[in-house]
C-alpha cells in the first residue's frame, strides 16, 4: 500500500492537537509537523506522537509553511490537515481505497465546520494529493493546492467521501485569528485590489466578525470581478445573501436569491433561504412548498452548504410552518419524520405530544416504534406526554421498561394526576429504594387526601418530619388540621411549601384541599398572591378561576389577567366582553397568535349568535341564511385553532418561581 505523509502547521494549538493527532495516528505513516512559533505545550503533546517536528519563523503566508511542510514530506501522497481539525475514524477505510487508485492526482474531501447553534457548515477542498514537486500551494492565505495539479493534469481531481471536523469557529481564538487573517487580506489586496478570491475570503472573514456591512461590501466587489464558472462564485452569491438578511435589506436579499437559483437551480441553499424568507415575511403557503423543495434536492456536495437544508432543517422548518398555518396532521408527520435525525430529535420529540393530543391522533406509538428510539429518549417522550397531561400515553410508553424504583415513580406521577389514588399507592408500595423520599411521602400524602385515610395521613407526617424542615412539615400538619398558623406565616419554607403543595391540589382537581391550602396563606391580598393563584388555576383549567381573578382590583389588571379574563367570557358566551378584551390586550401583545385568534373567534361566535337572531325574525331571508352556513363551516376550524394556542398558553405560563421569589421579598 502506498505511504500517506499527514501535514500540519501549528501554533499555540495545545487545546486541540491532541485530538488532531489521535484521529491520524493510525493513517499516517509519518507525520510532518511544522510549528510557527508555539508558547504552550503544543510540541510536547506532538512529541507524544512521535511527529516529526520542525520550527520556522512566521512571515505571514500559510503557502509558505504549507510548502516547506511538503518538501519535508517522503510518502507517495500527502494528506493536509489543521490542528483544529478531526479525521472521522470511520474513513480510514475508504481512504485507504483512495491512495490505491492509479488515474487521480488528487481528492476533494469534505469540511464540516461546526459553528455556534449546533450549525454545521460544509464546503470542499483537495486536502488529499500525489507528492510531487511541482504540486505547491499559492496565497498568502486560504491557500490553494488545486490550481497547481489541474495545471499540470486536469481532470484529475475526484470527489471523495472522506470528512473532517472543523471546530476552529467554536472557540476563543478565533477573534484573534480573523484580526491575522484580514491583515494578511489587506496586504494581498494592495497588490492585487480586484483579485476574487481575496475579496471573497476578506468578506468571509468580516462576515465571521458580525461586520455585516464590510461583509456585504466586499462579497459585492468579489462578484463583480469573479466569473460563474470559478468554483466559489455560487459561495459569493449564497453568502451575500445571507449577509443582506442580516442587514434586513430583503429586497436585495429576494433579488440575490432568485439569480442564484436562476443559475445553480441545484443548490438547496438557496431554496431554504428563500423559503425563511417568506417564512419570515408570513407568506407561509409560498414557504412550505419552498422546504418541501428542499427535501425534493437533497442534501448537496459540491457546493459550501449549510448541512441539514436538504434534510432535517428544511423538514424542521416545514414542520413549524406547517403548525402556523393551522395544518397540525402534516405538522405532526413532519415532526415524526423529524425524529430520524439525532440533530433536531429532541426538539421533534418535545413537539409531538401537544399535536398528538390536538389532532387526537391514534397509535402514535405504532408509528414511532420504527424510528429506533433508546430507552432515554422514550422516556423524554413519556415525560413530555406528561407535561401536556396526556398520562395514558406516557403510562403505556413506561410499559415497555423494566419496573424498577425509578420506573415505578414515574408511573405514581400518571397515576395521580388521573385520579388513581388506589392504584398508585400500590405502585408506592411496590418502590424499595425511593429515588427522592420526600417527594415518595408527599405523594404517599396526596394519595391520603385523595382517599381521605387518616392512617395514610399519620404514617406520611410521620415519615416527612424525619426529613423536612419543622416550617415545611407544619403546612402538612396544618392541612389536615385544618387550622390557620400565623406564626408561620412570615416564614418563607412554610409559604414555599404551601404553594407547591397547592399547586399538586390543583393538578390533582383536588378542590376542597385546595381551598385549605389557600386558607394557610391568609388573609390573601397582596396583588402578587392572587396573580399566582389565577394564573396556576388557569394553568390547571380550574373551575375557581373566575372567583379568584373577580378579587383582583380591575386598576391592577395586567395583560396576562386579562387575556384569563377575556378566555373565560368567552367560554361563558360573552362574547362582545371577550372582543373587547382580546382587543384591548393586542394593543400591547400585537404579535401574539393566541390573542389574534381570540379576536377572530369572539368575533365570529358574536357574528353567528347575531345571525341566528336574524334568522329567528327573516325566516326566508336566504342572505342572512347564507352567512351563517359560512361562519358555521369556518367555527369548528377557528375553534380548533384557539383551544391548541390556548393549551399552548397554559403550559407556557408558569409563573411560579418568579412570583414566590416577588411574596418572600414582601413577606421579609
Amino acid at each position: 500500500m502506498p505511504e500517506l505523509s499527514v501535514c500540519l502547521i501549528t501554533r499555540d494549538e495545545e487545546k486541540n492537537i491532541f485530538r488532531c493527532l489521535k484521529s491520524i495516528r493510525n493513517i499516517a505513516d509519518e507525520i510532518i509537523l511544522v510549528d510557527t512559533g508555539s508558547k504552550d505545550n503544543t510540541l510536547n503533546i506532538a512529541k507524544e506522537f512521535k511527529c516529526r517536528i520542525f520550527q520556522i519563523q512566521w512571515q505571514d503566508d500559510f503557502s509558505a509553511a504549507r510548502n516547506f511542510a511538503l518538501d519535508k514530506a517522503v510518502g507517495e501522497w500527502i494528506l493536509i490537515i489543521d490542528a483544529d481539525e478531526e479525521f472521522r475514524k470511520e474513513d480510514e477505510k475508504a481512504l485507504k481505497d483512495l491512495l490505491e487508485n492509479p488515474v487521480a492526482e488528487g481528492y476533494f474531501v469534505q469540511i464540516l465546520n461546526s459553528l455556534e447553534h449546533n450549525q454545521v457548515l460544509k464546503h470542499r477542498a483537495v486536502r488529499l494529493f500525489r507528492n510531487r514537486p511541482e504540486y505547491r500551494y499559492t496565497g498568502r492565505i486560504h491557500e490553494q493546492i488545486a490550481p497547481a495539479i489541474l495545471k499540470k493534469n486536469p481532470q484529475s481531481l475526484y470527489s471523495s467521501p472522506i470528512r473532517f471536523i472543523h471546530f476552529g469557529y467554536n472557540q476563543d481564538a478565533v477573534i484573534n485569528k480573523q484580526e491575522r487573517n484580514i491583515k494578511i487580506l489587506i496586504r494581498e489586496l494592495e497588490e492585487m485590489p480586484e483579485e476574487p478570491f481575496t475579496l471573497f475570503n476578506l468578506a468571509t472573514e468580516y462576515f465571521i466578525m458580525a461586520d455585516y456591512a464590510k461583509a456585504a461590501e466586499n462579497y459585492e466587489k468579489a462578484k463583480q470581478f469573479s466569473f460563474q464558472e470559478q468554483p466559489y462564485h455560487a459561495t459569493i452569491s449564497r453568502n451575500l445573501a445571507i449577509t443582506y438578511l442580516k442587514l434586513k435589506e430583503y429586497k436585495k436579499c429576494k433579488e440575490l436569491i432568485a439569480q442564484g437559483i436562476e443559475w445553480y437551480p441545484d443548490y438547496t441553499d438557496m431554496y431554504y433561504l428563500l423559503g425563511s424568507l417568506k417564512a419570515d415575511q408570513g407568506f407561509l403557503d409560498e414557504a412550505s412548498e419552498i422546504f418541501k423543495k428542499c427535501l425534493e434536492l437533497g442534501e448537496v456536495e459540491h457546493y459550501t452548504s449549510t448541512d441539514g437544508v436538504g434534510s432535517f432543517l428544511a423538514l424542521q422548518e416545514l414542520a413549524k410552518v406547517l403548525e402556523k398555518k393551522g395544518n397540525y396532521q402534516e405538522a405532526l408527520a413532519a415532526y415524526i419524520q423529524a425524529i430520524a435525525y439525532e440533530q433536531v430529535k429532541e426538539r421533534a420529540i418535545e413537539k409531538i405530544p401537544p399535536l398528538v393530543i390536538h389532532t387526537r391522533k391514534k397509535d402514535i406509538l405504532k408509528e414511532i416504534e420504527d424510528l429506533g428510539l433508546n430507552a432515554q429518549e422514550y422516556l423524554f417522550l413519556a415525560d413530555n406526554f406528561a407535561y401536556w397531561e396526556n398520562y395514558s400515553i406516557s403510562l403505556e410508553i413506561l410499559n415497555y421498561f423494566t419496573q424498577n424504583d425509578f420506573i415505578k415513580f414515574f408511573r405514581v406521577h400518571c397515576l395521580l394526576h388521573q385520579q388513581k389514588f388506589n392504584d398508585a399507592l400500590i405502585e408506592l408500595k411496590q418502590i424499595t429504594t425511593p429515588p427522592d423520599p420526600v417527594a415518595f411521602w408527599s405523594n404517599v400524602f396526596l394519595c391520603a387526601c385523595g382517599l381521605k385515610d387518616e392512617e395514610l395521613f399519620t404514617k406520611s407526617i410521620n415519615h416527612l418530619e424525619k426529613i423536612i424542615s419543622s416550617e415545611q412539615i407544619q403546612v402538612f400538619k396544618d392541612l389536615v388540621a385544618a387550622e390557620e398558623k400565623e406564626r408561620f406565616f412570615n416564614s418563607p419554607a412554610y409559604l414555599t411549601e404551601c404553594w407547591k403543595i397547592l399547586k399538586e391540589f390543583i393538578n390533582l382537581n383536588l378542590d376542597e384541599w385546595f381551598n385549605k391550602a389557600v386558607n394557610l396563606a391568609r388573609p390573601i391580598k397582596e396583588f402578587e398572591t392572587l396573580f399566582l393563584v389565577v394564573n396556576i388555576l388557569w394553568n390547571q383549567a380550574s373551575p375557581l378561576t373566575e372567583e379568584y381573578l373577580k378579587k383582583i382590583n380591575q386598576e391592577d389588571k395586567v395583560s396576562l389577567l386579562t387575556i384569563i379574563e377575556a378566555d373565560l367570557k368567552l367560554e361563558q358566551g360573552n362574547f362582545e366582553r371577550a372582543w373587547e378584551l382580546f382587543n384591548f390586550v393586542a394593543n400591547l401583545l400585537p404579535d401574539d397568535d393566541f390573542i389574534k385568534t381570540g379576536i377572530s373567534l369572539s368575533a365570529l361566535k358574536q357574528a353567528d349568535k347575531l345571525g341566528k337572531e336574524a334568522l329567528k325574525r327573516f325566516k326566508d331571508s336566504e342572505l342572512i341564511d347564507e352567512r351563517v352556513k359560512i361562519i358555521e363551516e369556518e367555527m369548528p376550524l377557528l375553534e380548533d385553532k384557539y383551544k391548541f394556542l390556548r393549551l399552548k398558553r397554559r403550559k407556557e405560563n408558569d409563573v411560579l418561581q418568579t412570583l414566590l421569589n416577588s411574596l418572600y421579598d414582601n413577606q421579609k
